[in-house]
């Protein structure tokens, strides 16, 4: 009988972890990727079900990308997910009018503050997952109670 050994499961460092601590995360331009292509999703499911470039579809598949790409990311990057809402909106936004309305440059501009809500709610959504990450999977394990519990009483 032949035994099959397989190799030793090597354990993801705290910092290159995503939400689950045992999958290695995406890098911080794997999280502007993930929300920039749910966020074209939902220009392309608007456009498809009205002319209108920007809609409901957007506004849910942006947010989704955002969350995701906050739950994907390497905890050491996390930042990049947290904060990515903002520029990542006005660029999808200003974009898709050009590519699918032809519209002037102000006409665009206006669409980016008009879509201020849709930003606004992704913006909060990836900074509260975002805290809930650095608050549940910090970087380095701090000294724990019982280790600390004999030092304590040798000094007493």
């Amino acid at each position: 009988m032949v035994s099959v050994t397989h190799p030793p499961r090597r354990a993801v460092r705290p910092a290159d972890a995503s939400v689950l601590l045992a999958v290695r995360g995406v890098p911080s331009w794997g999280a502007v990727i993930i929300a920039a292509v749910l966020g074209i999703v939902g220009i392309i499911v608007d456009h498809a079900a009205s002319s209108a470039a920007i809609g409901w579809g957007f506004g849910v598949c942006f947010t989704l990308g955002i969350a995701l790409a906050v739950l994907a990311v390497r905890r050491g990057s996390i930042f990049t997910g947290m904060v990515q809402a903002p520029i990542l909106m006005a660029i999808l936004v200003f974009v898709s009018f050009k590519l699918l309305g032809g519209e002037g440059t102000i006409v665009s501009a206006t669409k980016i503050v008009t879509n201020f809500p849709t930003m606004a709610i992704a913006t909060g959504v990836g900074l509260l997952l975002g805290l809930v990450r650095i608050i549940a999977q910090p970087l380095r394990h701090g000294r724990s109670s019982t280790a600390a519990g004999p030092r304590l009483a040798a000094r007493a």
